[in-house]
């Protein structure tokens, strides 16, 4: 096993996504003190309490972004071969922070009920429906992201054009973390801007 002070340092990346240069961390599944590292890196960002939540793939997802300003943490989940989804315990770290009600979770997955990790999100929103009330347009409801981005004047990143993310890779490269972070950091800047208008 790698010491901590090393391992807090492999498995960070920046990338550059319109000019802005994103710090972004990757913590694997049994590497609980980089995970820690992470949300104190995380929560260090705040000058709001919105953060960006996104589970990727979206179909079987395999890791957690949050993102709060130019950071953005990603936890592996646990493979479902290893230990079953119904029996996952996430770290403790991670609990406490999905469960602070005073932070609004801000995403474009379905409902809080719909993946076990939402089960200790306390305050997750759909981005569409946030986007839906604060503006007052109905229509917004279930919008994509480009659509909502547009809504609101924020201009959305280009996905890296040929650049597919391996969700199963070990390490991955630059391109990849820029093209798998983007809905991430596009749905901090959307609910931010929402919840900043209030």
């Amino acid at each position: 096993m790698i010491p901590v002070k090393f391992l807090s340092k492999i498995g960070v990346y920046e990338v550059q996504i319109d000019g802005v240069t994103l710090k972004v961390r990757v913590a694997r599944h049994n590497e609980h003190s980089v995970l820690d590292i992470g949300i104190s890196e995380l929560t260090s960002q705040f000058g709001t309490t919105v953060v960006g939540l996104v589970l990727q793939p979206d179909e079987s997802p395999k890791y957690l972004q949050l993102c709060v300003g130019t950071y953005c943490l990603m936890y592996q989940l646990p493979p479902t071969a290893a230990i079953p989804f119904s029996y996952f315990q996430i770290p403790k770290s991670l609990k406490d922070f999905l469960s602070d009600s005073e932070i609004c979770f801000v995403g474009v997955g379905e409902s809080p009920s719909s993946h076990h990790v939402y089960e200790n999100c306390k305050s997750y929103v759909k981005l569409s429906e946030l986007g839906a009330r604060v503006l007052m347009k109905p229509s917004l409801s279930g919008c994509s992201l480009e659509a909502l981005a547009n809504e609101v004047g924020i201009n959305l990143a280009e996905s890296s054009s040929g650049v597919n993310v391996d969700w199963d890779a070990k390490i991955f490269t630059k391109e990849e973390i820029k093209c798998g972070t983007r809905d991430v950091c596009a749905c901090y800047l959307i609910g931010n801007k929402l919840l900043g208008s209030l």
